[in-house]
């Protein structure tokens, strides 16, 4: 019994040791959003990634859990990022950060492509989505990409509306290190 409770601490030690936290730079990182308005397709930006990516040793990806900052939304017009921030929208004094948090990763038959099961919250809504990305090294970290699409009526984004679309095209350029 004794030498199971060794060989168990051991185990969990090593394991540990063997996976690696990576951070999200701000830098070489881009959240990108597009929807149609008025026929003509808005894109968007969001910024100041927080959080983390855990990666063993083998360089497969483990766990995911980043934020991006509501404030930081960018469509290149200040009026509409302003009026984004409102409380119809994202309402970013109440709800500041939207937030990925993986559920399970899962490794495809090509090496550097994953499947993520993940939960995203917006506003006050958590919705579980899932979508292919790849893992490449760049510049001494790692570069994680993929692309997703929601409909923004399902976490309370704006209302109904005959100019804008409701499907929201989400594009992550991620940079770990």
């Amino acid at each position: 019994m004794k030498y199971r409770l060794v060989f168990a601490f051991l185990f969990v030690t090593v394991a540990a040791m063997a996976q690696h936290n990576h951070v999200p730079n701000n830098e070489g990182s881009k959240v990108k959003f597009q929807i149609k308005n008025f026929g003509i397709t808005v894109t968007g930006y969001l910024s100041n990634l927080k959080g983390g990516i855990t990666i063993d040793a083998g360089n497969v990806p483990q766990a995911i859990e980043v934020t991006c900052d509501v404030k930081t939304i960018d469509t290149d017009n200040e009026r509409r990022d302003n009026h984004l921030r409102e409380e119809e929208y994202f309402g970013a004094d109440k709800f500041p950060q939207i937030r990925i948090k993986s559920k399970r990763i899962q490794p495809t038959n090509t090496p550097g492509n994953y499947y993520l099961f993940a939960y995203l919250t917006i506003k006050d809504v958590t919705r579980e989505i899932q979508f292919p990305f790849t893992v490449a090294l760049k510049d001494g970290g790692k570069l994680f990409t993929g692309e997703f699409t929601i409909n923004r009526l399902d976490y309370h984004v704006g209302g109904e509306s005959r100019v804008m679309g409701d499907n929201v095209k989400v594009l992550l350029s991620v940079m770990a290190k």
